[in-house]
């Protein structure tokens, strides 16, 4: 495949990316610094050993450090992913809800690396 067709094949695929990103941001009224918390705290969350995928709480720390979003407006906005129920708070930190959400926003982004 030529330069050309790549870049129409990535225009393509990020152009339906971004139609996901925007029904799910009407369909859970999110604002687009929501949806990429969102995404962030499922990255965090996520973490592979050889044997297995395990979810592991993440605190509003380590969510703000991990997107460079200033502290207190990432609480704020991941107070708000709680509220509306796709995140959920626990004793322990932060945990993806809506995991089959979050796949499908994942996956959508691109191929996972090998």
């Amino acid at each position: 495949m030529n330069d050309n067709a790549d870049l129409g094949a990535l225009a393509r695929h990020s152009s339906r990316f971004l139609e996901l990103v925007n029904r799910v941001r009407r369909r859970h009224e999110l604002e687009i610094d929501e949806a990429f918390l969102f995404v962030a705290v499922g990255c965090l969350n996520f973490d592979l050993h050889p044997h297995d995928v395990y979810s592991k709480p993440v605190s509003f720390a380590a969510v703000a450090e991990f997107s460079r979003v200033q502290r207190e407006t990432c609480r704020r906005k991941l107070l708000a992913l709680v509220d509306k129920g796709l995140i959920q708070r626990t004793s322990y930190g932060l945990l993806v809800k809506d995991v089959a959400l979050w796949r499908r926003l994942s996956l959508m982004a691109g191929p996972a690396d090998a």
